[in-house]
C-alpha cells in the first residue's frame, strides 16, 4: 500500500527533525476508524548545527520513502537569539529509507540551493546635524541600464537609539556622530552594466513615522513645535560612511550575465 505525501506543520525542535512513522510490522498502515495507529518515533535526522523545518514525507513507487525538508544554520550558536527557516542560507535536502523508516541515510542529499548563499548587510554613517534628534534611512537599490531602480532592503534609524533601544541619547547639534544599522540578509547577482544605488535619507512618510526632530519626549500627536534638521553625511577618509556587504567574484569571469 503506497504512503500518500504529508505536509507535516513546521517542527518546533531546531536540532532535530522527527517523523512519526506510522507502519506495521509488514510494512502496512493499520488503519483504524479514527485513523491510523503510531508503531514508534523515530528520529531520522539530528544535527546541533542545523535548524530543520517543512518536512514532506512520500513513498516511492518502488517502496522506497524520502523525506524533504528545509534546513539552516542554527544561528543560536553564533550568539543570535533564534532561527529561522527562512534564512537566506537554508536549502531543501532529503534522506531516504529503503527498509520501511527502519534506517536513514546518514548525510542528506542536496536538493535545492542558492550558489552564493546569502550574507547580512550593515550601513556605517558619519553624520552631523543642526537638530537633537532625526532618523536616518538607507535604501540600497539595484539600477538597471534602462535606468530603473529597485529597492532590494533598507532600514532606519532614529538618532536617539544610535547606541540601543534601551537607552536614549541626543546628538550634538554640529558634532559628528556615528549612526550604523543592520539592512537586512541579501544574496543577488549584479548583471553587467548593473549598478548599486545607496540613498540615504532623513524621512519615510508616509511608511515611517515623522521625527519632529526636537529631542523631546515622543507623544502620539505629532507636536506643533517640530523643526526641520539639516543633516550632513561624511564620505572622506576619517569619517567614511559605507555599505558593509561581503561580495564574493563571479566563478567563471568568462560567463555572460543573464538575460
Amino acid at each position: 500500500m503506497l504512503l500518500p505525501s504529508l505536509l507535516p506543520p513546521p517542527l518546533r525542535v531546531p536540532a532535530a527533525l522527527l517523523a512519526a512513522l506510522v507502519l506495521s510490522a509488514a510494512g502496512e498502515i493499520r488503519a483504524a476508524e479514527t485513523g491510523p495507529r503510531k508503531v514508534e518515533d523515530l528520529t531520522i535526522y539530528a544535527d546541533a548545527r542545523f535548524h530543520c523545518a517543512f518536512p514532506s514525507l512520500v513513498r516511492r513507487p518502488a517502496g522506497e520513502l524520502l523525506v524533504a525538508f528545509r534546513r539552516a544554520p542554527d544561528r543560536r550558536l553564533l550568539g543570535e537569539k533564534g532561527v529561522r527557516h527562512v534564512d537566506p542560507n537554508s536549502y531543501l535536502v532529503l534522506v531516504r529509507s529503503r527498509d520501511d523508516g527502519r534506517t536513514w541515510t546518514k548525510e542528506p542529499q542536496l536538493i535545492c540551493a542558492h550558489p552564493f548563499g546569502g550574507c547580512k548587510v550593515a550601513a556605517e554613517l558619519w553624520v552631523a546635524s543642526t537638530a537633537k534628534d532625526t532618523d536616518f534611512i538607507v535604501r540600497v537599490s539595484e539600477v538597471y541600464p534602462d535606468g530603473r531602480s529597485m529597492l532590494i532592503v533598507d532600514s532606519i534609524r532614529r538618532a536617539r537609539y544610535r547606541e540601543g533601544f534601551e537607552q536614549e541619547k541626543l546628538l550634538t547639534p554640529g558634532a559628528v556622530h556615528r549612526i550604523a544599522c543592520d539592512l537586512g540578509w541579501l544574496s543577488l547577482v549584479f548583471n553587467r552594466g548593473h549598478r548599486i544605488r545607496v540613498p540615504v535619507a532623513s524621512t519615510g512618510g508616509p511608511f515611517y513615522e515623522s521625527n519632529p526632530n526636537t529631542g523631546a519626549p515622543l507623544t502620539m500627536e505629532f507636536p506643533a513645535d517640530a523643526v526641520v534638521a539639516h543633516n550632513t553625511l561624511y564620505h572622506h577618509s576619517g569619517d567614511a560612511s559605507r555599505i558593509i556587504a561581503p561580495v564574493r567574484p563571479r566563478a567563471n569571469p568568462n560567463h555572460e550575465p543573464c538575460a
